[in-house]
């Protein structure tokens, strides 16, 4: 009598998956590559975001969301990454939901205008459609929404100033994240990473009976749809006087405050969530904003370099 070959039926079940949703669609955890890492050379803020293999930046095939006041540089990070992946000759898309792109600028922070596709974002409708649309054809890349606060439904921009749509919003970008985190699983299901989202977003103050409270438009779900927050804020400026150097406090005397040159900003950073890496890490660099050479001490500025600084 022949021995009864006994099924697996873990196996059997996982071949019968495959058969109705096509191969792939379920695997070990083993199979998906770890997640790389795309530096934007601001050293202590890739550091703080996570390491890959020594190499420390943002997460490929994640949504990262930079969220601060003005003037926190969000904008020049996402910039930055945009200039780090034509490095690395992938496709670049910045959806300019606020219309302050310019050529000149990004070119002095290194980025090659002609290498990245411009979306001037008339309604919040046709750039979710457009985003959506290119994270299924784009096996690697980077796409960045500047910023995410201005996206307005065209519910907001067709009705009267008078008429109130409440959550109109919310409810759209809740859905958009859905759709943009199916996408990207689906191209992880190919063997890729899909491209990498950075969101620059923006506080807004809300207001309860407790108090006053920060929030980000567009509602709750990009909270948990993001992968990385890092929450960003300006400290102090870089002052540097000309024949002694830089300045660790604003000096007492008055020729001394009429020779300070402001020549930057420091800048501080909180990694609020992070999925790929321990949260919480926090700590600051320095954006130079004026080009100056001293030629007593010999320190030399650019604008939009860096001086890394300690994590």
């Amino acid at each position: 009598m022949a021995k009864k070959v006994k099924v697996d039926p873990l196996a059997e079940a996982i071949a019968k998956i495959e058969k109705a949703h096509g191969k792939g669609v379920i695997r070990k955890g083993n199979e998906i590559a770890p997640i790389s890492r795309v530096p934007s050379g601001i050293f202590a803020l890739d550091c703080g975001v996570g390491l890959f293999e020594g190499v420390p930046g943002f997460p490929r095939g994640r949504v990262t969301i930079l969220v601060g006041e003005e003037s926190t540089c969000k904008t020049l990070i996402a910039l930055k990454l945009i200039a780090e992946f034509q490095r690395m000759r992938e496709q670049t898309v910045y959806v300019d939901a606020e219309g302050d792109w310019d050529s000149g600028w990004c070119l002095k922070v290194g980025v090659d205008p002609d290498d990245v596709l411009i979306q001037p974002s008339e309604c919040a409708e046709q750039s979710l459609d457009i985003i959506a649309e290119l994270i299924r054809v784009l096996p690697t890349g980077l796409i960045v929404v500047d910023s995410w606060a201005q996206l307005a439904p065209t519910v907001e921009i067709e009705d009267s100033f008078d008429d109130q749509q409440r959550g109109a919003a919310a409810k759209l970008n809740n859905k958009a994240w859905r759709n943009f985190q199916a996408g990207m699983n689906s191209a992880a299901r190919g063997g890729g990473t899909g491209p990498t989202i950075i969101a620059v977003q923006q506080w807004r103050t809300g207001f309860s009976r407790t108090g006053g409270y920060r929030t980000m438009p567009g509602g709750q779900g990009q909270k948990f749809a993001s992968s990385v927050t890092v929450q960003l804020r300006q400290q102090r400026p870089v002052w540097h006087l000309p024949g002694s150097g830089r300045l660790s406090a604003w000096p007492k005397e008055k020729k001394q405050r009429d020779q300070v040159l402001v020549v930057g900003n420091v800048f501080s950073f909180e990694v609020a969530k992070n999925k790929t890496a321990p949260p919480h890490r926090t700590g600051e660099f320095e954006i130079y904003t004026t080009h100056y050479d001293d030629p007593d001490t010999g320190d030399s500025y650019r604008p939009a370099a860096t001086n890394y600084a300690e994590q």
